[in-house]
């Protein structure tokens, strides 16, 4: 009875990670590199469009750089564009654009807000999501009658790379840029939709929820409660998401690595720890340094494998394997001292 229970243990415990292994591999192959929220950014028709393309993620200086460049539709302006002619009803049933001298564009160059520093130390807690078009006699001192021309940003990024491969980057900015059309003696907004184009190969890409920017709580937020507790300072809604923010000027998204990487990490981890416990269990006496200097250049060559693109700051890969050297010299003198104390066999006579 209890070999045939302890075979059914043995089996059915393979069979478990057999099938673990099998979802956490569909998982990984079915993982997406880019969330879908991002590219519904893209099917907004605005007259006006904004994009931003983020690349050259350096996750050893925490920056990451952003292109800005702003695109206006003139034939969309006064043919397309609802809100323009709820301001200036003469555009309305217009059947053709009025000639270049009837009206004046003037543009907002557009820049971007840095949120990451402000929000790795307080959360959501002193960022202003406002989403109100901004009044024209306030901004027209800085309107260009040029359309902008692109212009490029370095953002910083919240996320440790020791933690590589199980880093994660946070990226969080606000876009700014807008344009104003005067036609009939009369100013129109154009409003402008926001669109985000991540470049990171071999990266995962997916947005913030509402769950994740409301339960970050920063680096000194409840400092920050406590003090303004203490003041009998009232800041009403101070953590609530606002979805019209973060779906358009305002932009959270995480980076961090595939799944298959966080798996092949765990797997190679467990196999080079076996293999230290096989080598030092079953290994004979005269083979165990040999079997010893092979489990050094195995668990060498998988950190050869999992660094190819990581951080250059010292991670978890490298202290693991600096821990796995350790243990294993560790072994090895164990083993010889051991081995050194016993006295040598003599051959019984017949």
């Amino acid at each position: 009875m209890r070999r045939q229970a302890r075979r059914y243990i043995v089996i059915s415990t393979a069979m478990a990670t057999i099938a673990g292994c099998v979802w956490c591999l569909w998982a990984a192959w079915n993982e997406d590199r880019e969330d879908f929220s991002l590219h519904l950014r893209e099917l907004r028709m605005d007259t006006m469009r904004t994009t931003v393309t983020l690349d050259t993620l350096n996750p050893d200086t925490a920056t990451v750089i952003a292109h800005l460049s702003s695109n206006l539709s003139e034939d969309n302006l006064f043919q397309f564009d609802p809100s323009v002619q709820k301001q200036i009803p003469e555009l309305t049933n217009m059947k053709k654009d009025p000639p270049q001298s009837k009206f004046r564009i003037d543009y907002q160059k557009p820049y971007i807000d840095d949120l990451s520093p402000i929000f790795g130390l307080l959360g959501l807690r002193l960022i202003f999501q406002n989403t109100g078009p901004p009044i024209f006699d306030r901004v027209k001192g800085l309107l260009e009658a040029e359309q902008p021309h692109d212009s490029n940003a370095v953002l910083s990024v919240i996320g440790d790379p020791r933690l590589y491969p199980f880093d994660r980057y946070l990226i969080l900015y606000e876009v700014h840029g807008c344009a104003f059309l005067e036609y009939a003696k009369k100013t129109a907004y154009i409003d402008s939709s926001f669109q985000v184009q991540p470049r990171f190969p071999g990266m995962v890409v997916r947005e913030l929820s509402k769950q994740e920017l409301e339960g970050w709580d920063g680096t000194y937020g409840r400092e920050f409660d406590l003090i303004a507790k203490q003041q009998k300072k009232n800041y009403p809604n101070i953590r609530r998401y606002s979805p019209e923010f973060w779906t358009g000027p305002g932009v959270a998204i995480s980076v961090e690595r595939p799944l298959f990487l966080r798996e092949l990490t765990i797997v190679l981890g467990l196999a080079a720890i076996s293999s230290m416990v096989f080598v030092y269990r079953l290994s004979e006496p005269s083979r165990y340094f040999l079997n010893s200097l092979g489990t050094f250049a195995a668990l060498w060559g998988v950190r050869s494998i999992l660094m190819t693109d990581a951080p250059k700051s010292p991670n978890i890969v490298d202290f693991a394997v600096l821990v796995f050297f350790i243990v294993q010299i560790v072994l090895v003198a164990t083993r010889f001292l051991l081995s050194r104390g016993k006295a040598p066999k003599t051959p019984t006579a017949t």
